[in-house]
């Protein structure tokens, strides 16, 4: 998991310094890159001491998530819905209750819709292949909303509810620039992923990998 997410950040990095378009394509056959790449949106712009993670979603991905994001951050609590797969050490809670108390959401997949229950106001939220069905307006007005790749997102994500004006940089643009990102880890900020290859796509030149992890940490 660590090369994944040193792999994901090098990509991202790279894009975002070229400036070069992401390639989009569909992802689904690769957990671990993906939740790679959830990992390193959470580390540009959810608050380093984030301590408290909900976790919604049905797919044995959510376990790849949680490992991927206990790789970067020290969760004192970990609150998930009844629908997610056997965890150790988590508390099944209810989703109000994980919205309210979370600095981090990680929501997998299509389903019911979160409430909108007084989140954190630094409230991160990765948004996994949910087909723009699972965040609630509100708060998608209030955030900041960072897309993998903004024709997918638009079309198949939560970007796809918004105006134009209202979706916010592409990851790979903040993974460049993290100290715009980090501008935003006072306000809720929403990761819209929809999937695509980065890694594979993006020629990183050597020491990329380095670079990318010293600007962002």
């Amino acid at each position: 998991m660590d090369r994944a997410i040193a792999s994901a950040q090098s990509a991202l990095f790279a894009a975002g310094r070229k400036q070069a378009p992401v390639t989009a394509v569909p992802d689904a056959a690769s957990p671990t890159r993906t939740a790679a790449m959830a990992a390193v949106a959470s580390r540009l712009l959810a608050r380093p001491n984030s301590s408290v993670l909900g976790l919604f979603g049905s797919t044995p991905e959510v376990r790849v998530h949680l490992h991927a994001l206990s790789r970067l951050f020290t969760f004192t609590d970990v609150l998930v819905g009844q629908e997610v797969p056997d965890l150790d050490g988590v508390t099944v809670a209810e989703p109000k209750d994980i919205v309210a108390g979370a600095d981090i959401i990680t929501v997998v997949g299509p389903g019911p819709e979160l409430p909108y229950w007084y989140p954190r106001g630094h409230l991160h939220v990765n948004a996994i292949s949910t087909l723009g069905r699972r965040l609630p307006r509100a708060l998608l007005d209030r955030a900041m909303v960072s897309p993998d790749h903004v024709e997918r997102a638009r079309a198949a994500g939560e970007c796809a509810s918004l105006r134009e004006t209202q979706v916010g940089p592409g990851i790979a643009r903040l993974c460049a620039s993290p100290a715009v990102a980090a501008q935003h880890r006072r306000h809720l900020t929403v990761f819209d992923s929809t999937g695509f290859v980065s890694a594979d796509q993006v020629a990183t030149a050597p020491g990329v990998c380095a670079n990318a992890e010293s600007v962002a940490s």
